[in-house]
C-alpha cells in the first residue's frame, strides 16, 4: 500500500500567530520564511487548490494561499489542481451555460 499524506495549509500556518509574531518583533526573515515555505510546497506531488465560492474564492484571499500557487506554478505547473466542491461546480457550470461560456468569467472575477 501507499501512504498519502495530507498538508494543508490552513491548518499548518496560523496566520493569527504570524501575526502575534510580527507584532512581538519575534519573527523569522522574510527571505528564510519564503526559503522554508517553498521547502513545503516543493515537498508535495500535487497542490489542490480549492476554489470555493468560485466567483470569489477564499483560498485567493490568503497571501500563503497565493504564494504556494505562484511558487508551485513557477516550479511545477503540472503538480496544480484547481478543485472546485460539487454544489460550487454545478454553479459554475450552470454560469456557463446560461451566459457566453468561458468568455464571461472575466466579467465576475
Amino acid at each position: 500500500t501507499s501512504k498519502v499524506c495530507v498538508w494543508i495549509d490552513a491548518l499548518c500556518i496560523n496566520q493569527f500567530r504570524v501575526r502575534q509574531r510580527i507584532k512581538s518583533g519575534d519573527w523569522m526573515p522574510a527571505d528564510e520564511f519564503q526559503s522554508t515555505f517553498a521547502q513545503r510546497v516543493d515537498g508535495v506531488k500535487h497542490l489542490w487548490a480549492m476554489l470555493s465560492p468560485w466567483r470569489e474564492p477564499e483560498y485567493l484571499k490568503r497571501i500563503w494561499c497565493i504564494y504556494e500557487l505562484t511558487h508551485a506554478h513557477r516550479t511545477d505547473p503540472e503538480k496544480i489542481e484547481i478543485v472546485l466542491p460539487p454544489r460550487e461546480a454545478e454553479h459554475f457550470r450552470g454560469f456557463l451555460s446560461e451566459h457566453d461560456g468561458i468568455n464571461a468569467i472575466g466579467s465576475v472575477l
